[in-house]
């Protein structure tokens, strides 16, 4: 599985509020239709997707404010995400991203 991924900082306008890009937001309906992002892990020397459950606040444009289920630095999967499943190797397509 190719993925993109990006790394989510704090949003100095908006304190402590975590954003993503809406593109990072899924929907698993086998989840309970929880809204979602695939975060990334290093294990055993491979990148892993793991589905998590987030809190959604407001959205703007094209990035949404993650309530609560984040925190600042963790990855996540940008595109690629719709066919992802827990466990699946991913790896980073975005040029000159933090790895």
């Amino acid at each position: 599985m190719v993925a993109s991924v990006m790394v989510p900082t704090d949003n100095k306008s908006r304190g402590a509020a975590t954003t993503v890009p809406l593109a990072a937001l899924v929907r698993r309906p086998e989840m309970g239709n929880s809204f979602g992002v695939y975060v990334v892990t290093g294990e055993n020397g491979k990148r892993i997707a793991h589905f998590r459950a987030v809190d959604v606040g407001p959205m703007e444009k094209d990035s949404v404010t993650i309530l609560g289920g984040l925190t600042p630095g963790m990855e996540v999967v940008t595109r690629g995400n719709a066919d992802l499943r827990n466990g699946d190797s991913v790896v980073n397509t975005t040029e000159g991203a933090q790895q």
